[in-house]
This record gives C-alpha cells, sequence and structure tokens, in this order.
C-alpha cells in the first residue's frame, strides 16, 4: 500500500500556473534590509509599517514581507529553518540584467547553476537569509527520462546569460514584473 502511494504521489502534476504567495521574513534592522532589496535586488516598497515592517516587490506583485526584530541572528548552521526564498524573473534577459546589477553593486554571490530547467544565482541577503533568483526554461525545452523530468547541478552559462541582456550597459531598471 505504501509503494502504491508514492507512486501516486510522484505521478501528481503540479499546476504551471501554481506560484507562492508573500513571504515574511525576520530581520534584525529593516532600513538595511530595504536598502539590500531596493538597491541590490531592485525591488519596490509597496508599504512601510509604522512598526518597523515594509512590503517590497515589483510594481504589480508584493514578494517579501519585512518584519524587523530587534537582534535577530541567522539561523544557526545545521538546524531547521528556512533554505532559501527563490524569486522567479520571467526571462533570461531578466536574470542577466539582475547578474550585472549584483557584478555593479559587488553583491557577494554564493553560487550558480544550471539545472537544465531553470537557471539560478544564489546569494544572501544581510540578515543571512538564502536567496535564489531564478528564470525557468520553457517546459518544452525539458528532458525527460520517462515520467520524471531531467535535472542536475551544471555550472551557469553566465556569458550566455549576460549576452541575452540586449543594452548590458544599460542603467538596472529593477525587478520585472511577472
Amino acid at each position: 500500500m505504501v509503494a502504491n502511494q508514492i507512486t501516486q504521489a510522484s505521478a501528481a502534476v503540479l499546476h504551471p500556473a501554481t506560484h507562492m504567495g508573500l513571504v515574511t521574513l525576520a530581520v534584525a534592522d529593516v532600513a538595511r534590509s530595504i536598502a539590500f532589496y531596493t538597491d541590490v535586488l531592485g525591488m519596490k516598497v509597496l508599504d512601510r509599517g509604522a512598526n518597523e515592517n515594509a512590503t517590497l516587490g515589483t510594481a504589480t506583485n508584493p514578494l517579501l514581507h519585512l518584519k524587523q526584530i530587534p537582534n535577530a541572528k541567522p539561523q544557526p548552521m545545521r538546524t531547521t529553518g528556512l533554505y532559501h526564498v527563490a524569486i522567479l524573473v520571467p526571462s533570461r534577459s531578466d536574470l542577466g540584467r539582475v547578474l550585472l546589477n549584483l557584478s555593479r553593486t559587488k553583491y557577494p554571490v554564493q553560487g550558480f547553476g544550471d539545472h537544465l530547467v531553470s537557471e539560478a544565482i544564489y546569494l544572501a541577503d544581510p540578515d543571512g537569509n538564502g536567496l535564489e533568483i531564478y528564470r525557468d526554461r520553457p517546459r518544452d525545452e525539458w528532458k525527460w527520462d520517462g515520467s520524471q523530468v531531467r535535472m542536475a547541478t551544471d555550472p551557469l552559462d553566465l556569458d550566455g546569460i549576460i549576452a541575452s541582456v540586449p543594452d548590458p550597459d544599460a542603467p538596472f531598471a529593477g525587478m520585472p514584473d511577472g
């Protein structure tokens, strides 16, 4: 019976339009976090609460709610908690614009990955919260092994991502809608 349940569960299909909602992050200094999320990642402040809280995102999509907790400490290594917040951008050129801004601001990146279904940049915010900025490849480009989608963690084609940006010298316009 357990094997049958596992087979049924693995055969379930998640609708392509499924997405996560607003994510709340505890931060030690909301002003510092707002500066990071606006200057480095290009989000907009959508709401600034009186209690040292803020909601950020794109012009049409709230993504993060920051809640200031004085003296908040990063999650200790090898304990349960947030792995990372994944932020999907609409296109490869949008990912390239984020990558270029990370370079311009000299913000440290923790890693990159080509997962065959997506391309990702990994970093941490000033409080140590893990972030993944990524773009999905179109589903018709995915490779399949029977009923399983093929995935990996291969090196990212940074030159190709930057080459996808029509004008790499243009100022960063911020996190795109979508």
